[in-house]
């Protein structure tokens, strides 16, 4: 369904017929088996009733309606760095050159089995309530500016009533990464980086640093811990795959 309900939307036939990669969800065969009996029937306009497509274009109207549906279910940006938002990025794959457009896959984290991966302790700080709650959300990637929202935004009533089993982890704000990567590419040790960090923190010279901490949503000192996911970003653009054996990546 087009959301103002007006001229075509922004994404081609082709893109508009693809699939939800459902696959991609970390799911028991319990919900996945559910979920596809809800996608054998068509898309209904009513979320309370089943699946929903929504397709928007690129005018103020329909992408004032697709920044009400995302923070109505807490998907926007602000709401997503929430530490008690529920939705976990599942999957994404950016398309095209010019124009390129992004697909990402959302879950709630009430309806991810931790067992998926033989795990036996679970990490997520929320309770396996086999939630079916998903959803895939469109964008253009240079404005942002969203041309899909679509999935499943019934959660089941054992997801509404759950309450998080710990505090969730907070995560370091993206611009004192960007600043330890950027040492890391000249050479630095970690130990450096620790050093610049807390120098910079008590200058409060980091762009984006927050006039009042203790309403901030990030961290802004890093910890020992920090380096296992510091180290991967930084392999990472330097293209080096640590999933892959060694001699892969020479």
């Amino acid at each position: 369904e087009n959301a103002s309900g007006a001229s075509k939307p922004a994404l081609n036939p082709r893109r508009i017929a693809s699939d939800i990669p459902l696959k991609k969800l970390r799911i028991s065969s319990e919900q996945r088996t559910t979920l596809e009996t809800i996608y054998e029937l068509p898309a209904t306009t009513d979320e309370n009733q089943g699946h929903v497509d929504y397709l928007f274009k690129l005018d103020a109207a329909d992408q004032m309606n697709a920044a009400a549906i995302m923070a109505q279910h807490g998907l926007d940006i602000e709401a997503r760095a929430h530490l008690a938002n529920r939705w976990s990025q599942q999957w994404s794959r950016a398309q095209g050159k010019s124009d390129a457009t992004c697909r990402v896959l959302y879950h709630c984290e009430c309806g991810y089995d931790h067992t998926w991966n033989n795990s036996k302790k679970r990490q997520t700080p929320l309770p396996f309530t086999k939630c079916l709650a998903h959803t895939e959300i469109t964008y253009v990637v240079s404005s942002h500016k969203i041309l899909r929202i679509r999935g499943y935004f019934l959660h089941n009533q054992e997801c509404k009533d759950a309450l998080f089993t710990r505090i969730p982890p907070i995560p370091v704000h993206p611009s004192v990464f960007a600043v330890a990567l950027a040492q890391l590419r000249d050479g630095s040790t970690f130990t450096d980086v620790k050093k610049k960090n807390r120098e910079l923190f008590a200058a409060q010279s980091y762009q984006d640093f927050p006039t009042n901490l203790h309403t901030s949503p990030y961290r802004w000192l890093l910890e020992t811990r920090d380096s296992r996911s510091l180290f991967r970003q930084h392999n990472r653009l330097n293209g080096i795959k640590v999933t892959e054996k060694p001699q892969i990546n020479i």
